[in-house]
């Protein structure tokens, strides 16, 4: 288990020798790093260099391209670090970190520190990742995208958690592509999509934005968050302690049970929303919450 660093080169095969600084390829276990060069590599391990390696590092000053435009290069990497930067200088990062990190067989973790601020293609983010249930993910600052290459793409992640360094807003930007599967989302910051149906999403600051068809089972609402809920798919429970907005879609669906708590904001059109249950105050009284219902309704007190 040693720790292998890429080279400055011209070549781009991960399988040639000559693209590391030893002269010889990262085999199983090793720590795999990429820093201070700006060498491309859009070929991924082949035949007995295609095992799993303890850990994969970007660091921010690495500035070369990492996998392909919409298709990410295949490293069976337990524990991926992106973006740290270790100098007095901000570098700028890689346009492009494309991961498919698929076959791994031991729980992972994969740290989005930072990214490049712009990506090597339009309306694409820098860092993308695919993965099969074995990674989480946590993004303290950046721009990152989840199976989001090409229309179709499918991931599998253990967990999401998106989060802030110093702007609670700004610093993430996480959109969950419409084919990822993930059971618990939970966000403390960033301005952040998600395309999927997940069963539990937790979200306690920043903005978050849920779109598409898919279902959510469990939606927790902090006081420091505003979410904008316009998926078609049905949300069993909802319970609101900070800011949701519903009426930007007005496509019709359901919420089985909502609970506003005391200082929270809910908007939703009565005539567009379908509540199973009646809305319920949790722990507080009218007086404390702010409710927008749309125009000639009736509330139905219970």
């Amino acid at each position: 288990m040693a720790t292998i660093r890429l080279a400055s080169s011209t070549h781009t095969d991960w399988n040639q020798a000559a693209i590391w600084a030893a002269g010889a390829l990262p085999t199983a276990g090793d720590t795999v790093v990429c820093e201070n060069v700006t060498t491309n590599v859009d070929t991924e391990p082949a035949g007995t260099n295609d095992v799993e390696f303890a850990a994969l590092r970007f660091d921010q000053s690495y500035v070369g391209l990492f996998g392909g435009p919409t298709t990410g290069l295949g490293v069976k990497a337990v524990a991926v670090d992106i973006g740290f930067n270790y100098g007095p200088v901000s570098p700028a990062g890689s346009d492009r970190i494309n991961l498919d990190l698929t076959g791994v067989t031991t729980s992972g973790q994969i740290t989005v520190h930072d990214t490049s601020a712009t990506a090597e293609e339009d309306n694409q983010q820098p860092v993308r990742l695919v993965s099969d249930t074995f990674h989480s993910v946590v993004v303290n600052s950046g721009d990152v995208g989840l199976a989001t290459n090409v229309a179709g793409e499918t991931a599998a992640f253990a967990k999401v958690s998106v989060g802030f360094i110093e702007n609670e807003i700004d610093d993430a930007a996480v959109n969950v592509g419409v084919g990822v599967t993930v059971a618990n989302y939970v966000q403390t910051g960033g301005n952040n999509t998600i395309q999927a149906g997940i069963t539990a999403i937790t979200a306690s600051g920043g903005v978050l934005r849920i779109v598409g068809t898919g279902a959510i089972t469990s939606l927790i609402i902090g006081g420091g968050a505003e979410v904008f809920p316009e998926a078609s798919g049905t949300i069993t429970i909802v319970a609101n302690s900070g800011n949701m907005d519903m009426t930007r879609n007005q496509t019709p669906r359901t919420i089985t049970t909502l609970k506003a708590f005391g200082g929270s904001t809910t908007k939703i059109d009565g005539g567009i929303i379908t509540l199973t249950n009646p809305l319920e105050l949790d722990q507080t009284s009218l007086e404390n919450v702010t409710l927008e219902v749309g125009f000639d309704r009736t509330l139905d007190l219970a």
